[in-house]
């Protein structure tokens, strides 16, 4: 709560159903001030496409309703489903590096 009282953004909640918490979706503050992208949905449900849309309605609540410029996403290079659902949502791969041993792909919008 105290994400969306200092930056009118946090995170939301993802249901499949009005009794089935699915997941997670939104933004972490980052240190330069652009909000960074985060979304976690459970296995359970992985491939009915709500990590891209929960995902996609997100990003675009920030690009239109708070007029950020950009915002921004990393993801383990491995993870080739959360590399897609980023594509998806037109998000374009700026860098990569390795952080702690770890191959991390960073995005932008």
């Amino acid at each position: 709560m105290s994400n969306f009282e200092q930056h009118s953004y946090g995170l939301w909640l993802v249901f499949a159903d009005v009794s089935y918490l699915a997941g997670f979706a939104g933004f972490l503050p980052s240190e330069s001030a652009v909000p960074s992208l985060i979304y976690g949905i459970h296995p359970d449900v992985w491939g009915n496409g709500y990590a891209t849309e929960a995902a996609g309605a997100v990003l675009r609540y920030a690009l239109e309703q708070l007029a950020f410029p950009k915002v921004i996403a990393d993801v383990d290079e491995p993870n080739a489903a959360s590399v897609k659902v980023l594509e998806k949502i037109d998000m374009k791969q700026t860098r990569r590096s390795v952080v702690k041993g770890r191959p991390l792909l960073y995005f932008e919008s």
